[in-house]
């Protein structure tokens, strides 16, 4: 086991990309000297420069013109020494800032300046600063000068040749329209475009900004004719912004046509200051910038800074302006982007202002103050490699280009003197500083560290042809793969292998030792399973771990081994191997509950008659057992009397009890059905069962108080007789309910209203023998208030009798004679009656 551990330290020990300084110039006069750019030539070299204010001295071969003066000159790649150099300038300032190589062979130079007619200069100044635009031939020769300003500060910051032979610059101004500018400002500081065209003509001009400061850091031709712009802000929607602001200053990143007009702008931020620097277009059309920023995850921005001060941010926006990626770069302290170039394999290159130690993405010291820092980044914008550059003291890079050989050389200007990686002194107050790195993959040192004590210590190197090796405890080797047996703690440090008969890569690299067990224990089973169980769970398997000095490890826990419960269960292993190293791994218990008991109903009724128990309840299971709670609580044998409550119930299968089942129990107490306890109905009615008054559901009726016959509801009342009625809910029967019924004659109340004929007299004899001497009918058989009205055969009305009247014969004092006589009444049922009886006398 330990071979293969070893292995896989070869494994992943594996040969680093290293970058070796190949060559180094400090290049300057016995004053101040500033770099602006570094731009690759057809040749294979490099033309640079920016302002000088040294007269002839160190590197300088002609005398100032003025404070300061355009310093252009040309790089050796072979050797980083000067090929040959210019001094361009007016009486005062000059700061040469942009220069390209042109088709024609020549260069175009574009910068600022303060000088009126004088020296090289031959047109007068506009205002304060002005752009100033030189045109130089293959030989260097000044063809033509332009000045281009207003009244107040313009300050060119780059310069391009356009497809047409004509060149397009941009900077920033403050004039409004004056001298050249034919454009009113838009805010305090705005960017000018201005396009010429190869004679230094205008062809047309832009003034670009919003309310408050805007400025300019690079432009640059696109694939489809058109120009890229990255910018900086401080502006809301004013003027030509059309996004607020997002912070103090935001990028602005924006795309014009051939003729100026804005075709699409981004405002890209966050809450604090964000400043563009450049811009690139990548091989599928989209663009990267690159600037710095001080905000923090907020606005546009994802991705905290490093540390709490400024990080290089980059951006990448797809063709239609949209932010589609971005990356954060930097260490703990402060980091400035000063320029970033495409690179050959579609990656990127950054040349970088940094104060930071090793911290954040940044993994060597700093030198000095602050150092170049080179940030090499794959096609997929992953760092690849970082390089920190300097002496002890300012070191600023101001740009990085590729080399032709896939190499990087930065320049910048120094403060420092030969310190660091600085092999030259200054010439004067500041200098500038050029570096060729070279990009050194073919050359390694490593080991099989860390490694256990008593154990071998293994080095290596490869790439040369001759090694030296020096180390710890007076160790030295010429071997190529030299082996120290039985490591002791006096083996362990830093190691150094000067490797040597490679063409560009000789050098010395180091590689640092551990000796000690610092590797904690590795589990031999990466996942472990998951145990699957009853209320029976033992877990006996433990597993173990192997350490790479202690071998094989035991785990131990502090969590239980068994598991009785339902229930998912973590238990952590530990790995210790008694020399400060450990590890654990988790693995999961789960604990299967045994199926609850099964019912069709958890919700069931029983009547308070029955007087039911446990043992009635519906339930399905293996060894129930009765709870009078869900958890805890007491058994309840089967004879426990059923009331209004819920009980529970578990099975139990293989010893092993279920959860509980809960039964909601309702005891149904059935009211008696309700009615009026005596109830009267005409003998004329038949009245049946049914036909009693009485509230209640599923009546069922009966000839006794308790027990007795079930009567059908088509039985016959009868007079004097107690029928008795219950109700029955949720199959619950109620006691019963006496109904005492009365069958009333025809004759009685309202029961004549049931008669066919109305009983009244036939006929009566009024001779005063005290027999039949009136006629009436019983006005109980009337409608009330009603009367009867008497007539003769011939239907003369007679007499009219009220309620308790009676006819004695006579009309108007006038026996009547023996005859029939016609009578009308009306009934208690609304019915007129008609009928006669007979007078005799």
């Amino acid at each position: 086991m330990k071979h293969k551990l070893l292995l896989f330290i070869f494994i992943i020990t594996t040969k680093s990309i290293a970058q070796t300084i190949q060559w180094q110039n400090t290049i300057g006069g016995d004053n101040v000297e500033w770099c602006n750019f570094i731009e690759l030539t057809n040749d294979g070299n490099y033309i640079s420069g920016g302002y000088s204010y040294s007269n002839i001295s160190g590197d300088k071969n002609e005398i100032s013109r003025g404070l300061s003066d355009y310093w252009f000159f040309k790089i050796d790649d072979a050797t980083g020494n000067l090929l040959w150099q210019k001094t361009i300038g007016g009486n005062k300032t000059d700061n040469l800032t942009s220069a390209k190589e042109t088709q024609d062979g020549g260069y175009i130079l574009g910068g600022y300046t303060a000088s009126g007619i004088s020296g090289e200069k031959t047109q007068s100044s506009r205002g304060n600063d002005d752009y100033w635009v030189v045109k130089l031939d293959v030989n260097r020769n000044i063809v033509w000068d332009k000045t281009y300003g207003g009244s107040g500060v313009d300050r060119l910051r780059t310069i391009i040749q356009t497809d047409d032979g004509g060149y397009l610059m941009g900077g920033e101004s403050t004039s409004n329209i004056s001298g050249d500018k034919t454009e009113n400002r838009k805010g305090t500081i705005d960017i000018w475009l201005i396009k010429i065209d190869a004679f230094g003509a205008i062809m047309w001009q832009k003034t670009i900004g919003g309310d408050k400061s805007s400025s300019i850091s690079s432009i640059i031709k696109t694939t489809d004719h058109n120009y890229a712009i990255a910018a900086s802000s401080t502006s809301s929607i004013s003027g030509d912004k059309t996004q607020n602001s997002k912070g103090i200053s935001d990028y602005w990143i924006l795309k014009i046509d051939q003729n100026g007009a804005i075709i699409w702008q981004n405002t890209i931020g966050g809450n604090n200051g964000d400043s563009a620097v450049s811009i690139v277009e990548t091989n599928n059309g989209n663009y990267i910038v690159g600037g710095n920023s001080s905000s923090k995850i907020s606005g546009d921005k994802t991705q905290n800074t490093v540390g709490n001060s400024v990080d290089v941010w980059l951006v990448k926006l797809n063709n239609n302006g949209q932010l589609i990626w971005q990356k954060d770069i930097g260490g703990g302290d402060t980091e400035n982007l000063n320029n970033l170039k495409l690179t050959a394999d579609n990656g990127l290159i950054l040349g970088i202002l940094s104060y930071s130690e090793i911290s954040g993405n940044k993994t060597e010291a700093s030198r000095g103050e602050c150092d170049y820092w080179l940030v090499k980044l794959d096609s997929n914008y992953n760092i690849e490699w970082d390089k920190t550059i300097g002496g002890n003291d300012v070191d600023t890079p101001q740009a990085v280009v590729q080399s032709r050989d896939g190499n990087y050389v930065a320049i910048g200007w120094s403060d420092s003197n030969m310190s660091g990686d600085k092999t030259e002194n200054n010439n004067g107050d500041q200098d500038i500083w050029a570096v060729k790195v070279a990009v050194c993959d073919q050359t390694s040192t490593t080991s099989n560290s860390p490694v256990c004590i008593n154990s071998e210590l293994k080095l290596f190197a490869e790439g040369g042809t001759n090694y030296s090796w020096t180390g710890p405890n007076g160790f030295t080797s010429t071997d190529q793969n030299p082996i120290i047996t039985n490591a002791t703690l006096a083996n362990r440090g830093e190691y150094s292998c000067t490797t040597t008969g490679t063409s560009t890569c000789n050098g010395t690299k180091k590689t640092t030792v551990i000796i000690a067990d610092t590797q904690a224990p590795i589990p031999d089973t990466t996942n472990l399973p998951t145990i699957t169980g009853n209320c029976h769970t033992i877990v006996s398997s433990i597993p173990t771990a192997t350490d790479t000095c202690a071998g094989v490890i035991t785990a131990i826990t502090t969590n239980p081994l068994s598991y009785t419960l339902p229930g998912t269960y973590t238990i952590v292993w530990n790995y210790n191997d008694g020399n400060g190293n450990s590890s654990s791994q988790k693995q999961t218990i789960i604990v299967v509950g045994q199926a609850l008991p099964t019912t069709l109903s958890k919700t069931q009724t029983f009547c308070a008659n029955e007087n039911t128990t446990i043992s009635d309840i519906n339930i399905n299971g293996t060894s129930i057992i009765w709870y009078d709670a869900p958890t805890a609580g007491n058994i309840l044998s089967d004879t426990t009397l059923l009331q209004n409550n819920t009980y529970y119930a578990s099975q139990t299968i293989n010893n092993c009890e279920s959860e509980r089942l809960p039964i909601n129990i309702k005891i149904q107490d059935t009211e008696i059905p309700t009615g009026e306890q005596f109830q009267s109905f005409c003998i004329q009615k038949n009245a049946t069962i049914n036909t009693i008054k009485i509230d209640g559901d599923d009546v069922k009726w009966y000839d006794a108080i308790t027990l007795g016959t079930n009567l059908s509801e088509s039985t016959l009342l009868e007079n004097g007789i107690i029928y008795y009625a219950s109700q029955t809910i949720n199959n619950c029967e109620s006691n019963r309910t006496p109904i005492t019924i009365q069958i009333l004659e025809s004759t009685k109340g309202e029961c004549i209203n049931y008669m066919e004929e109305l009983p009244f007299p036939k006929f009566f004899t009024p001779n005063n023998d005290g027999h039949n001497d009136y006629w009436t009918i019983d006005f109980v058989s009337l409608k009330p208030n009603s009367s009867i009205k008497i007539f003769d055969r011939y239907g003369n009305f007679i007499k009219e009798l009220h309620n308790n009247d009676t006819w004695d014969g006579t009309s108007v004092g006038r026996k009547e004679p023996t005859s029939d006589y016609w009578f009308t009444a009306t009934r208690l049922n609304g019915k007129e009656y008609r009928g006669h009886f007979t007078l005799k006398r």
